[in-house]
């Protein structure tokens, strides 16, 4: 996958649970939104007919998280990270965006349970780190 928009995973030692985080500025990726990225047509076509049905039910369930299911789904097959592409724009949805996720309440915590759910299906946690800029 190659996007403009990348987003990371941690790990909360506390919790002892996967955690979605925006990277807070650091140079490493483990996402990419899938909004603004590029992806060969085969990828969409496993992610509709090959998917494990869990992932898609719990996608339509919650409205969210299919960015992250392509992710996953990218980097199980591929065994590679995303690539980010950097651009001197900032999207700025303030005040524009009258229906976005981000402002539901508990979007990062459904986030997080996105990555722990996936993780569970598919049995460990495929996404990898890059600090690679194209």
């Amino acid at each position: 996958m190659v996007g403009f928009l990348g987003r990371n995973h941690i790990y909360n030692f506390k919790d002892k649970k996967w955690s979605y985080s925006y990277g807070n500025g650091e140079c490493k990726v483990s996402m990419v939104i899938t909004s603004s990225s590029f992806i060969h047509k085969t990828y969409m076509y496993l992610y509709s007919y090959s998917m494990p049905k869990e992932v898609r039910e719990m996608v339509d369930r919650i409205k969210d998280c299919e960015d992250i299911a392509m992710n996953f789904l990218a980097a199980h097959l591929s065994r590679k990270p995303p690539v980010k592409v950097p651009t001197k724009y900032f999207f700025d949805c303030t005040g524009r965006c009258k229906h976005n996720l981000s402002k539901k309440g508990g979007w990062m915590k459904e986030r997080s349970f996105c990555i722990e759910f996936l993780t569970r299906i598919y049995g460990y946690l495929p996404l990898l780190y890059t600090t690679s800029r194209a």
